[in-house]
């Protein structure tokens, strides 16, 4: 009767841990959680590429300089993955307006938060029926 109470409570606490670490927060919520890792949804309002055309930066703002702004840095291997992935030419175009999901540690460039996303398993394109 003990270890089926011990394991009850065991299959109880994974399942509650297991919810709360899907439930994704949003980008204001974010920045306030540096160097800790976070599942992040946000909607791409603009996105630019390095001068090497390389890396991608999404960002929840219409600026990466406005007040609140939160970039997402798609380092050039993951990039190349989502485009492959998502079968897209022009990232900024393609990105730009869609519902993004992002796992990954929280860090600052500039003073401003960002989360760099090195793996494209790291990040996806949410269908309207996935967004919270």
């Amino acid at each position: 009767m003990q270890r089926l109470l011990v394991g009850l409570c065991l299959m109880f606490g994974f399942s509650v841990l297991a919810m709360a670490q899907e439930k994704a927060i949003g980008p204001d919520e974010a920045a306030k959680m540096v160097d800790k890792t976070v599942k992040m949804e946000m909607k791409v309002e603009s996105a630019g590429m390095d001068k090497n055309k390389s890396n991608m930066f999404l960002n929840s703002k219409s600026s990466f300089k406005e007040d609140g702004n939160f970039t997402v840095l798609v380092r050039a291997g993951a990039a190349e993955k989502l485009k492959e992935k998502y079968k897209f030419n022009d990232p900024i175009k393609f990105f730009k307006g869609k519902t993004i999901q992002v796992d990954g540690k929280v860090g600052t460039y500039n003073n401003k938060p960002q989360l760099v996303v090195d793996g494209s398993a790291q990040l996806k394109v949410l269908e309207e029926n996935e967004k919270k």
